[in-house]
């Protein structure tokens, strides 16, 4: 995939990731724009990672899934535990 395809993928899926990172931004303490920085780790990941010839998802559900999995992994590894 080159990059000018990459570019418009992402353009497309603005609205998911923003979408997703609203769903788990009022639950946590942290700022909107880290968790949708989070939610773009997690896009990223996905968009190199799918492969549509071996996969039975869409890429919309399985960039979902990778978002979601990154917003809660970020927010674990900058969360203070409460002792």
């Amino acid at each position: 995939m080159n990059n000018k395809s990459r570019n418009e993928l992402a353009i497309q899926y603005v609205p998911l990731v923003k979408k997703i990172s609203r769903q788990t931004y009022g639950k946590f303490a942290l700022e909107f724009d880290e968790v949708e920085c989070f939610g773009w780790e997690g896009f990223v990941y996905a968009m190199n990672t799918y492969d549509e010839t071996k996969s039975e998802m869409t890429f919309m559900a399985y960039a979902a899934y990778y978002i979601r999995n990154a917003i809660l992994n970020g927010i674990n590894r900058t969360s203070r535990s409460i002792a």
